[in-house]
């Protein structure tokens, strides 16, 4: 893991990686992460390693940040694929495809099973998911937020990899990264019910005064496990994207104009064996 400290020269780009995909992640042909906001180029609510273009940067910074994760990570940057993001159920197969056209449609995952394609969703509270098939080379990226947990947006995309991939989901392996946490996600009595009904009381927090808060990230491991995933090829990175202002940016806490953050997964053009 980087720390995200500025050198003389450039930038650093923290990354959180799975102990899945880190170290001997060359030889098994992978890149994944997640990325925080440290290490990049951008300034003011925008610091520093911002992906986002839902709001201008006025440093100008994604692509500056962009290229530098491509360099410092090793994928080819013209080969990255985003969608956008609609908080529902859908994906898009990124394969055979120019990511221009799949930037334009609507979608919360993306998989893809050709080598030197990255795909990846942005964040600034909701829940990104790295999906990985080793036997079956194949990745998906999904983007949990809890309109999309409720619209079962993790199983369409483990769904998908089986389907489109011959991919098995008790051989895959899952990261979950950074989001917003149960201390934080405070919501109307609406979402706390569909949630409860859906995944069961303890799910909703309750905190005398205040409208009661939800757990999303027990949804997320339910969720996986309804897909078929084995829970110990399931791991967690990151802390409550609203309580660490220093290390992420989130909606919940400062509203809009802010930096989100990028969460990426790809296979590389040559495998070492």
């Amino acid at each position: 893991m980087k720390d995200g400290m500025r050198t003389e020269d450039r930038p650093t780009a923290e990354v959180l990686v799975p102990s899945w995909a880190d170290g001997t992640r060359r030889e098994r042909g992978l890149v994944a992460g997640f990325c925080t906001r440290r290490g990049g180029y951008g300034t003011g609510r925008f610091a520093e390693l911002n992906f986002s273009r839902r709001w201008p940067d006025p440093a100008g910074a994604v692509d500056r940040n962009v290229a530098l994760l491509a360099d410092q990570v090793g994928f080819d940057l013209s080969q990255m694929f985003t969608a956008r993001q609609v908080h529902g159920g859908t994906g898009l197969a990124c394969d055979g495809r120019d990511p221009e056209v799949v930037g334009a449609q609507g979608a919360d995952f993306l998989v893809c099973g050709e080598p030197g394609r990255v795909v990846a969703v942005i964040t600034a509270d909701c829940i990104p998911v790295l999906l990985w098939d080793p036997d079956a080379r194949c990745v998906a990226a999904v983007h949990a937020g809890w309109r999309g947990i409720m619209a079962d947006v993790i199983q369409n995309a483990v769904s998908e990899l089986v389907t489109r991939y011959q991919a098995r989901a008790d051989r895959l392996f899952a990261a979950v990264g950074p989001g917003i946490d149960a201390c934080c996600f405070e919501v109307g009595s609406d979402v706390a019910d569909r949630f409860a009904v859906r995944f069961g009381p303890d799910v909703v927090v309750t905190m005398p005064g205040r409208n009661p808060h939800v757990d999303l990230f027990t949804p997320v491991a339910v969720c996986l496990d309804e897909a078929g995933l084995s829970a110990d090829r399931v791991e967690r990175l990151g802390e409550c994207t609203c309580c660490h202002p220093d290390r992420f940016f989130s909606y919940r806490r400062d509203g809009v104009g802010i930096g989100q953050h990028l969460s990426f997964i790809g296979l590389l053009e040559v495998v070492h064996r």
